[in-house]
């Protein structure tokens, strides 16, 4: 069941994404891969988009990752002191739908918990502690006030995002 739109902004943006290598010394043989292409979604209609890259590559493929991301892969195999790599993209952006969803706090803790045996979920890969940022008890303190375990998740994440709009400098 669909839920009600936060708002009614529809946006259309022209996106103009550039990346230029200048080397030196000159580069021999070279292979890139680029995460161009914007994601199309229920909030966001990609138009369209091209992918210009100079010098020209000798190779280019395309593929699509674990995520649903768009991603070139090119080599250049000649000399070239310079690359220079524009995508232009065209989307359309949508208001987000506020969730109708009642899974819980609760539930999603329980979904993550370890089980032995149990099937891979790709969103587990974001669930352990990171080197650029740790986990802290007064992070988690702060978080458990919004994050109530018989509290639907949707409505837990945006209080918590309210607190820390207002909270925060």
């Amino acid at each position: 069941m669909p839920g009600k739109a936060w708002g009614s902004d529809v946006m259309n943006l022209q996106i103009t994404h550039e990346t230029r290598y200048d080397y030196s010394p000159v580069v021999e043989v070279a292979q890139h891969l680029c995460h161009l292409r914007p994601f199309q979604s229920d909030t966001q209609t990609l138009l369209s988009h091209s992918l210009h890259i100079s010098p020209e590559p000798d190779t280019q493929t395309q593929s699509i990752d674990v995520y649903g991301n768009a991603v070139n892969y090119f080599s250049l195999q000649s000399a070239h002191s310079r690359l220079v790599v524009t995508a232009h993209s065209t989307v359309t952006t949508h208001p987000p739908l506020l969730s109708s969803s009642t899974v819980t706090c609760g539930q999603v803790r329980e979904r993550f918990r370890y089980v032995a045996g149990a099937a891979y979920d790709p969103a587990a890969e974001f669930l352990f502690a990171s080197p650029f940022v740790p986990r802290h008890t007064d992070f988690l303190a702060y978080a458990r006030a919004s994050l109530i375990p018989e509290l639907p998740l949707h409505l837990a994440a945006r209080e918590l995002m309210r607190r820390i709009h207002n909270e925060f400098d």
